[in-house]
Formats: C-alpha cells, sequence, structure tokens
C-alpha cells in the first residue's frame, strides 16, 4: 500500500475513535437520589385513618408512645391497642420510592381509577387515593394533593387488612 492509503486508514481510525469517545461518556453514570414521598418531612403522624369504599373507616391514634386503634362511636370510641408493627408498616410506606410524579386535570383521574379511589389514608390531615395498578409496570397509581404518582405496590395490603388485623393479638 501506498503512503496515501496508510494516511487515510489512519485519519478514518482516528475519525471513528473521536466519534465513539463523543457518544461514549467515559466517566461514571451519576447516580439519580431516588424521590421518596415523605409527605410530612417535618412533623410527626399522629393519627391515621383508612378510608374504604362501603366499610366504615379504621382509625389509629398515638397516644404517647403507643398507637391505639379506635372503634365504636365517633363520640365515645374504644381503645384497642394497635399492633405497632402493622403501624410501622404503614408509616413506611411514607418512605417508598416514588417511580413516576404528574399532573392530570380532574377530569381523567377515572383513568387512573382515582375518580373513586379503592381507599384513602390520611396522614394526619395529608390525604393520599389509591387507585387502579400499572399493568405493564405493576406499580400503583396514588393521588396527593392533585398530582398521580406511582409507587411500588407492595404496600397497598398494608392497608386493605380487616380491623380485628390491627389490634394486639
Amino acid at each position: 500500500m501506498d503512503r496515501q492509503t496508510w494516511t487515510n486508514a489512519a485519519l478514518g481510525l482516528f475519525l471513528l475513535l473521536l466519534i465513539f469517545s463523543a457518544i461514549h461518556d467515559w466517566r461514571e453514570p451519576e447516580k439519580i437520589k431516588p424521590q421518596h414521598l415523605l409527605i410530612t418531612q417535618d412533623e410527626e403522624i399522629r393519627s391515621i385513618k383508612i378510608i374504604r369504599q362501603s366499610e366504615k373507616i379504621i382509625w389509629f391514634e398515638k397516644q404517647g408512645q403507643h398507637w391505639f386503634l379506635k372503634s365504636g362511636s365517633i363520640d365515645e370510641p374504644e381503645n384497642h391497642l394497635a399492633d405497632q408493627q402493622k403501624i410501622d408498616q404503614m408509616l413506611g410506606f411514607l418512605e417508598t420510592e416514588v417511580f413516576k410524579k404528574f399532573k392530570v386535570p380532574t377530569q381523567e383521574l377515572i383513568k387512573f381509577e382515582l375518580d373513586k379511589p379503592r381507599i384513602a389514608v390520611l396522614f394526619n390531615q395529608t390525604k393520599i387515593s389509591f387507585g387502579s395498578v400499572n399493568r405493564l409496570t405493576r406499580h400503583r397509581y396514588i393521588n396527593i394533593d392533585s398530582a398521580i404518582y406511582t409507587v411500588s405496590n407492595a404496600f397497598y395490603p398494608y392497608f386493605i387488612a380487616a380491623e380485628e388485623d390491627y389490634m394486639v393479638k
């Protein structure tokens, strides 16, 4: 091969390396910090209310260091010691990873079954409504303050147990 061919081959190889290095980032990829729900960062949760369609409200209140399940009438509720592990599981939901967050007009909440939520949970005064599950990702749609989030569906069973399942046995 003559000198012109070698020069062209070297320039072609150099050009390929230059293109490859421009496309490929040699640095360590940035770690993206996952976003968590944490709706009440500065406030201690003292009350949890689970509201279900066509069922009575399940209400927990923290008194001192213990959680109590309130049952009976609203005027004179009975206190039952709540299972601390179940309470911790429900509170753990507040630290769940958020996969997506977006806003939709109120009339589109029906797409996510959030127009008439399956359950709603009040942590103090913050209401979280639970909608349907995305068939592809298996993430559950929830609504907080007119924003829709997708989160792990693993926490949903903690909020659908029977009232007696939340009591210390």
